[in-house]
């Protein structure tokens, strides 16, 4: 069972909730044996638009900043909750060094040598952000 909890404020929450929901009923339709925790939290000035973390095998963070329009709020979601399918289903790991069984290439202080939007987590969350916000969000 996956069990999604908001935290922090931001405009129209409920709406929201509902959304994240479906976002993980399309990527993940099937009924899961563990129990999966996903938190969604919503802070001021994050640095970023959001990020994920897989903090162990059962719990995800997710946080979003809640100064975004809802537009780019809606976009961001599902773009981290798109990551947060890599985890569960072990496509990435939490180090991000495997993709898909794979070894990613790091470079001399660790970091990943390929370009953030050519990572191919990335390219499948910025591809699914599209497609889910357009297909659940926008009717």
């Amino acid at each position: 069972m996956i069990n999604v909890f908001f935290q922090g404020r931001v405009k129209q929450k409920a709406r929201l909730e509902e959304f994240a929901c479906n976002v993980i009923n399309e990527l993940l339709p099937r009924e899961f044996k563990r129990e999966i925790n996903i938190h969604v939290r919503f802070a001021k000035n994050l640095g970023a638009m959001g990020w994920c973390l897989k903090e162990d095998e059962e719990t995800i963070l997710i946080e979003v900043d809640n100064q975004l329009p809802v537009e780019m709020i809606v976009r961001t979601l599902a773009h981290e909750l798109t990551h947060a399918k890599q985890y569960i289903r072990g496509e990435l790991n939490a180090t991000m060094t495997r993709w898909n069984r794979q070894e990613i290439p790091v470079g001399p202080r660790g970091g990943i040598k390929i370009a953030y939007r050519q990572q191919p987590w990335e390219v499948e969350a910025f591809q699914m952000e599209e497609f889910l916000t357009e297909l659940l969000w926008e009717h």
